[in-house]
């Protein structure tokens, strides 16, 4: 089946919000030790919807990845407020039926594209330190870890858990196409 990288609108929330608790579930009951215990459906469909409206936040474009039946994944671009030569790269998030299926490396290249076009001189992106599928996705990029830690984010992870993020950038300046990903 064909899947199609476009912008999300606010008419994506349930469905992407559906998608992120599958992707989680699948992928986070390997680095957790039980389910993914994110926000509820309802709290999770209110919060995509605020991130898809991009009057809330124009900085920040989302992407789908679209069979044209369902949505299969999702990331998120933010430029920083701080400074705006750097991009910021989250929420990536894919129907695992779509894992090793180029969904995630065509949405982290449209997520690039972006950046690229919106003078972004590089990108960061957090990353579980045990999610090494996410972070083979990225380094396939030539994304480059920067020796930056921080506790995870993850609604799953409990202070006891001690899970941390690792930062990894990737230089946007160099003409490589994203095709090989």
């Amino acid at each position: 089946m064909s899947v199609t990288i476009r912008r999300g609108t606010p008419a994506d929330a349930s469905s992407v919000a559906r998608l992120h608790q599958c992707s989680a579930d699948a992928g986070f009951t390997r680095i957790f030790a039980s389910t993914y215990c994110g926000a509820g459906q309802g709290a999770m469909t209110a919060e995509w919807s605020a991130l898809l409206t991009r009057e809330h936040d124009p900085s920040r474009t989302t992407f789908v990845a679209d069979t044209g039946v369902r949505v299969v994944g999702v990331i998120t671009a933010t430029v920083d407020r701080a400074d705006p030569a750097v991009g910021r790269v989250a929420r990536l998030y894919v129907d695992p039926e779509y894992w090793n299926s180029r969904v995630a490396g065509n949405l982290l290249s449209a997520c690039i594209s972006h950046l690229r076009e919106v003078n972004c001189h590089v990108a960061r992106a957090w990353v579980m330190a045990p999610n090494v599928r996410a972070q083979r996705v990225v380094e396939r990029l030539g994304a480059r870890r920067t020796g930056g830690r921080q506790p995870t984010c993850e609604g799953a992870a409990s202070a006891d858990a001690q899970i941390e993020d690792v930062e990894y950038e990737l230089l946007l300046d160099s003409s490589r196409t994203l095709s090989e990903v």
